[in-house]
């Protein structure tokens, strides 16, 4: 899964490529589904998300891999 954040990545590792400025993360790792459910609740309500990264790309070679999220209101 690939999340576009406004403003793009902040501070990528050097493993992130320049194939895109975004996030990803496995569909197969453990709470992929509540990940989705939770941004797809937080677009809906127009709500203020903040990303942060793990500082590696395990999920995909070329793009920072999503550590957790938080959502404001």
């Amino acid at each position: 899964m690939y999340v576009y954040p406004v403003g793009g990545v902040v501070s990528p590792p050097a493993c992130h490529g320049s194939n895109g400025n975004y996030y990803s993360f496995s569909l197969n790792r453990p709470r992929a589904k509540e990940y989705l459910a939770g941004l797809l609740s937080a677009q809906a309500q127009g709500a203020t998300v903040t990303f942060y990264g793990t500082g590696t790309c395990a999920d995909q070679s070329v793009s920072e891999t999503l550590a957790y999220f938080s959502i404001a209101s």
